[in-house]
């Protein structure tokens, strides 16, 4: 999915070299350094928001990948399996700032 966005020049995708760097997953420290940057990313964005104004609320996806309202909302709406799952994210976070 990714590979095809790729543009291609010379016959050779443009970063494919760094796209297989980030998706290989044999080594431990690789998996390590990869948490570590995405984890900062997050970390960055989160402390980014009061400047614009908006309210980060963090909430545990537990319980919503197997259950009967994730095959409730693919087949209801016709979403696939990913945007189903941050559907229902989203509603539990609606669900944490309406109790507070």
């Amino acid at each position: 999915m990714f590979l095809r966005s790729i543009s291609y020049s010379c016959g050779k995708p443009k970063g494919y070299w760094l796209l297989k760097i980030l998706l290989d997953r044999k080594w431990r420290t690789k998996n390590y350094k990869l948490t570590i940057f995405m984890n900062s990313i997050i970390n960055k964005i989160i402390w980014k928001t009061p400047l614009y104004g908006l309210q980060v609320v963090t909430v545990n996806p537990d319980g919503t990948t197997h259950s009967e309202d994730h095959e409730y909302v693919m087949r209801r709406y016709g979403l696939d399996r990913h945007t189903a799952l941050a559907y229902l994210i989203a509603l539990k976070a609606k669900r944490n700032l309406q109790r507070y």
